[in-house]
């Protein structure tokens, strides 16, 4: 996790910033994602998910 940005709570600004993009005002909203981006998206989710230890090879491990 050494990538990822530490949780904070938004300051005002922030949180204004975040209700003006929010449903129809977002400007990607009603816009279909093309074939291409959602295999990249599909790609990197595979790619991400395979690096998380599964419960169940944490459970078989802990009894070797």
């Amino acid at each position: 996790m050494k990538n990822r940005k530490e949780f904070r709570e938004p300051d005002e600004a922030h949180q204004k910033m975040s209700l003006r993009k929010q449903g129809s005002l977002n400007p990607n909203y009603g816009k279909a994602r093309d074939e291409a981006t959602k295999e990249k998206i599909s790609q990197s989710l595979q790619k991400y998910w395979q690096t998380i230890p599964s419960k169940n090879n944490l459970n078989n491990n802990s009894h070797e």
